[in-house]
């Protein structure tokens, strides 16, 4: 049996448009359609990655690792000089805990049941799970899976990369944004 993901990624939809890949603002961008459609199936395969991952990493053991890793990196954190400021800002607006300062509960594991698009348009996720987790504890906790369960975990982050990524789409010689993009005056 073909698993829901590997079906997404070969399925016409995952596959760009051979078009040319010019964004003009004042004009409809036939890859905003396309992109949408693919963002929208891509929430619907990523309903199975919890099963896939519960599967290599019992849920018992994620839970354990991240709450020995989380009052770990929380001790560590204490002691920085971000900690000092945090606490200081906490002072004028009692809401602006950071992330060690909050109640932390990873009983549902590292991947999310279901993930959501945003009004950005972005992809996310509530919880504590690997999608929001401060890069300390993330570095904490997959080399140790990685290590116990002999499997390669790859954290792609997308943030900010969107101008890069769409200098990919293009054509080779269409090079008016990666210009932009590779030059320090965007």
């Amino acid at each position: 049996m073909t698993h829901p993901f590997s079906q997404y990624i070969v399925s016409k939809t995952f596959n760009l448009p051979d078009e040319p890949f010019i964004y003009e603002p004042s004009k409809p961008c036939r890859l905003a359609v396309k992109g949408s459609q693919m963002v929208n199936e891509l929430l619907e395969v990523s309903k199975h990655f919890k099963d896939v991952f519960d599967s290599f990493v019992g849920l018992d053991f994620q839970v354990a690792l991240c709450e020995k890793g989380f009052l770990e990196e929380k001790e560590k954190w204490l002691q920085t000089a971000e900690a000092k400021v945090k606490f200081l800002e906490m002072q004028n607006n009692p809401r602006a805990r950071g992330y060690f300062l909050t109640k932390r509960q990873f009983k549902e594991g590292l991947v999310p049941k279901e993930y959501h698009r945003t009004k950005a348009p972005r992809i996310s996720t509530t919880g504590s799970t690997f999608h929001g987790m401060k890069n300390n504890l993330k570095w904490r906790v997959i080399p140790e899976i990685t290590r116990r369960f002999n499997v390669t975990i790859v954290d792609f982050d997308f943030s900010g990369a969107h101008a890069v990524i769409a200098t990919r789409l293009q054509p080779k010689h269409q090079t008016l944004l990666k210009r932009c993009v590779n030059s320090p005056s965007f």
